[in-house]
């Protein structure tokens, strides 16, 4: 079930298989070691991050025990669990998690190896999350250079990591640099998925229309990001948070063109993925206050500033575990706070809050 996407059902599953393991297996056991990462990972693909987090350290603290050091199936639940806390802004225990799974991984792999090549862009991702570009850089560099030696030139992972470099080249301000890297990767995945409906080209779409965003090209943008989004709307699940992302993504960039009741819609289709997905993540909040931004443009001045003010007091609460490449969103937020209060003629709370964000 797991699977063929059907999430739900897997999890009651899997609760049972676990109920009944734990009644009649001994602890520690290889069974119920399992089915604690099977569990784990159904929650995580769900988003249910605080709620897998458990399971993980279930997990590992079995296998441990179970198993010797350099097992390799200690090194694929570090390097899950490090995934896990990288999304919940749990930094630094993220980085002990892979670094102990790339550890055990080369110790298996002293030469190129695929799963050496994963945890080492794991974590590249994790620098990045953290503001460490030069080491994301660095490591995704690594990570491409292994992949061509053991993939060659034309597999799709390595498409996969000359995208993560302009993804970097742009979180960096380097355009020119990003726009090339994108490009390359882009081309590449029309080539491997010729019917151009395969979500990795969705991927490389969106890193172009953020581009242009970034740019200062919004009609250019909103042309990429709707690409990826009906891409993404065709290939993914209605409840798949990459699907929610691009519809924000989407949103912004209408917002900026005027396009407010565009705009809210997609807002507004976001929102429920991230309440579902992550209900106590920033990025539900910033959903929300994306809902706010669009309702200000459309002046409906009451509604926007309680979704405004519930979106900005989520992210603010949250501020230490949103990465540093998506930080701007926060203050991005409060000025359209501030915007309904000068349209709102309030300008005692305008000022307090322009005085908060200098």
């Amino acid at each position: 079930m797991f699977g063929l996407g059907n999430l739900r059902d897997a999890e009651t599953s899997q609760r049972r298989a676990l109920e009944i393991q734990n009644e009649v297996l001994p602890k520690p056991h290889p069974d119920l070691a399992l089915s604690l990462n099977n569990l784990a990972n159904i929650l995580q693909v769900q988003g249910r991050l605080d709620q897998a987090q458990p399971y993980y350290r279930d997990t590992l603290a079995m296998q441990r025990i179970l198993l010797h050091a350099n097992h390799p199936d200690l090194a694929t639940t570090l390097n899950n669990y490090g995934l896990l806390l990288d999304r919940m802004g749990l930094w630094a225990e993220s980085e002990a998690a892979h670094s102990n799974a790339l550890t055990i991984r080369t110790n298996l792999h002293p030469g190129d190896h695929l799963h050496v090549a994963f945890s080492l862009n794991n974590l590249a991702s994790l620098r990045a999350s953290q503001g460490d570009f030069a080491r994301a850089m660095e490591l995704h560099r690594q990570t491409l250079e292994m992949r061509r030696r053991l993939l060659g030139d034309s597999a799709p992972a390595v498409a996969d990591s000359i995208g993560n470099l302009g993804r970097i080249f742009r979180q960096q301000g380097r355009f020119d640099d990003a726009e090339a890297w994108q490009n390359d990767a882009l081309t590449r995945r029309r080539l491997l998925e010729p019917v151009g409906e395969h979500p990795a080209i969705a991927t490389s779409m969106a890193e172009l229309g953020l581009l242009r965003r970034a740019q200062g090209k919004p009609a250019e943008a909103a042309q990429f990001l709707r690409e990826a989004f009906d891409l993404r709307t065709n290939a993914l699940r209605s409840d798949d948070s990459t699907l929610a992302e691009s519809a924000e993504n989407l949103a912004l960039v209408l917002c900026d063109l005027g396009d407010f009741v565009g705009a809210e819609k997609l807002a507004r289709q976001s929102l429920p993925i991230r309440e579902q997905n992550y209900p106590d993540d920033w990025r539900r909040y910033h959903a929300q206050a994306l809902v706010g931004r669009a309702l200000l443009g459309r002046k409906e001045y009451t509604e926007a500033e309680a979704s405004l003010l519930a979106g900005c007091n989520g992210m603010k609460e949250r501020e230490a575990r949103i990465p540093v490449p998506d930080k701007p969103r926060l203050p991005e937020a409060l000025q359209h706070l501030v915007q309904l209060y000068e349209a709102t003629s309030r300008p005692d709370e305008a000022a307090r809050l322009r005085n908060e964000l200098t």
